[in-house]
C-alpha cells in the first residue's frame, strides 16, 4: 500500500470536511440573520373605545418599527385558524366591511372566505410603495360592535423576509351608562335618603350632593368611566309636583344644564324640581332622575305665656315678671312661611340671678302639644 497516497487522500478528505463545515456555518449565519432582521410594528387602533350597536369607521394606523420592510396586511373580522386559532377576542359584530386601501394598495376582500381583509402594494419589493422602517400606512374598516366588554381587532404584518407578526390590539365597547345618586347635606327633613314618593324640605343653606359611578361591564373589565354629570334646577308654580310623586315626575323643567362640580345650594324658597344625570366616556347617557322639594327658610314664630301667679317687671327693672316656683311657663310655636315643613323642636334654657351661664338646651319636638315648665330654684 502506498502509505503516502493514502496520507493524500486523508488530507483531502480533512479538506472537504472543512469546506463543509464552513458552508454549514454559512448557512446558519444567513439563518439566524434572517431571524434577527425580521420586523417589528406597532398598531394604534382609532377608536379604541366605543358604544355598543353604533356603526363606526375604524382606522388601524401601522408603523413598521423595521428592519425589514412591510409588504402585506391582514386585519380579520374572525377567528384565524381551526386547530390552532388565532384572533379568538374579535367583538361581536354586525355589518363588517373592508375600507379602502391607501394610495397605491389594493384591497381584496376575503371575510366571506377567510375572515380577513388582505391589503398589499401595487408595485414589487423594493418600491416606495411597501412600508419601510419607520414609515407609517393606515388602514380602515367598518363595524358596528353589539356585546360590550374588552375584545380586540385581530392584525397580521408580513415583511420581505417572509415573517408574519400577529397582534390583537385592545378594544373596549361598553354599552352601560353611569348612575348618579343625590344627597343632601345640612338642614333637610325627613332625613330619609331622599326615599321617592315623601314630601321632602331643604333649606337654602343646604347643599345638594350628586355622586355618579360607572359599572363594570359584563365581563367584569373596567368601564370607559365617567364623563360628566349635570343637574337642573327650575322653579315650579305651584305646590302639587312637591307633595305629589307623580305630579313631580310629570313636570317639565326648563333652562340651562350645570356641569357639576361641587354641592350647590336653591337660593328662593319655592318647589323646585331639581333634575340631574351622567355620561361616561363613550357616550352612554343616564336616563334623567328628578327630585321635587321645597325649600324653607322662614323659621317658626315661638309664643312664650307666663302664667300665674306672676308680676309684671318695673320700667327699668332688668326683669319681665316675677314668678312663683309653682308659676307655669308656657312654649308654643306656628311654623310659617309659604311652604312650612311642620316639623318644629323647641328648645329652650335659662340661668338664675344673672348667674356665669345658662343650663344645658332642653328640647320639645312640637307636634301642637304645648309645653310647660316651672323654675324650682329660689332667686
Amino acid at each position: 500500500m502506498d502509505l503516502k497516497g493514502y496520507s493524500n487522500i486523508k488530507g483531502l478528505a480533512k479538506i472537504g470536511a472543512i469546506a463543509a463545515a464552513v458552508v454549514v456555518l454559512a448557512a446558519f449565519s444567513i439563518i439566524i440573520s434572517g431571524v434577527f432582521a425580521v420586523h417589528t410594528a406597532d398598531v394604534v387602533l382609532t377608536p379604541n373605545t366605543l358604544v355598543c350597536d353604533t356603526p363606526t369607521t375604524y382606522t388601524m394606523t401601522v408603523t413598521n418599527n423595521g428592519p425589514s420592510n412591510i409588504r402585506e396586511i391582514k386585519i380579520y373580522d374572525g377567528q384565524s385558524g381551526d386547530s390552532t386559532p388565532l384572533h379568538t377576542d374579535t367583538p361581536p359584530h354586525t355589518d363588517f366591511e373592508c375600507g379602502p386601501a391607501p394610495p397605491n394598495w389594493t384591497m381584496t376582500d376575503l371575510t366571506g372566505t377567510a375572515n380577513h381583509c388582505i391589503y398589499i402594494p401595487n408595485s414589487s419589493i423594493g418600491s416606495g410603495d411597501i412600508i419601510e422602517d419607520a414609515e407609517t400606512r393606515s388602514f380602515t374598516f367598518n363595524a358596528t360592535a353589539t356585546t360590550e366588554g374588552d375584545w380586540a381587532w385581530g392584525i397580521e404584518t408580513f415583511d420581505s423576509d417572509n415573517f408574519w407578526l400577529k397582534q390583537d390590539i385592545p378594544l373596549k365597547v361598553d354599552c352601560t351608562p353611569p348612575g348618579t345618586t343625590k344627597s343632601f347635606t345640612g338642614g333637610q327633613f325627613p332625613d330619609d335618603g331622599d326615599a321617592p314618593g315623601v314630601t321632602h324640605w331643604i333649606s337654602t343653606e343646604t347643599g345638594v350632593l350628586l355622586a355618579s359611578t360607572d359599572p363594570l361591564l359584563e365581563d367584569g373589565a373596567d368601564p370607559s368611566g365617567v364623563d360628566f354629570t349635570e343637574w337642573r334646577n327650575t322653579l315650579l308654580e305651584g305646590d302639587e309636583p312637591c307633595n305629589n310623586y307623580d305630579a313631580c315626575l310629570s313636570a317639565v323643567g326648563d333652562g340651562e344644564w350645570t356641569t357639576y362640580d361641587g354641592a350647590f345650594q336653591k337660593d328662593q324658597e319655592s318647589c323646585h324640581l331639581i333634575e340631574f344625570r351622567s355620561f361616561d366616556e363613550v357616550g352612554n347617557a343616564e336616563d334623567t332622575k328628578r327630585q321635587c322639594v321645597f325649600v324653607d327658610d322662614t323659621p317658626p314664630a315661638l309664643e312664650k305665656v307666663v302664667g300665674d301667679p306672676q308680676i309684671p317687671c318695673e320700667v327699668g327693672e332688668e326683669c319681665d315678671y316675677y314668678v312663683t316656683q309653682d308659676t307655669p311657663i308656657t312654649l308654643s310655636c306656628t311654623d310659617v312661611g309659604e311652604h312650612p315643613s311642620d316639623n318644629v323642636t323647641i328648645h329652650w334654657r335659662y340661668r338664675v340671678d344673672d348667674g356665669a351661664g345658662f343650663g344645658d338646651w332642653q328640647e320639645h319636638p312640637y307636634d301642637g302639644e304645648e309645653k310647660s315648665f316651672t323654675f324650682h330654684e329660689s332667686s
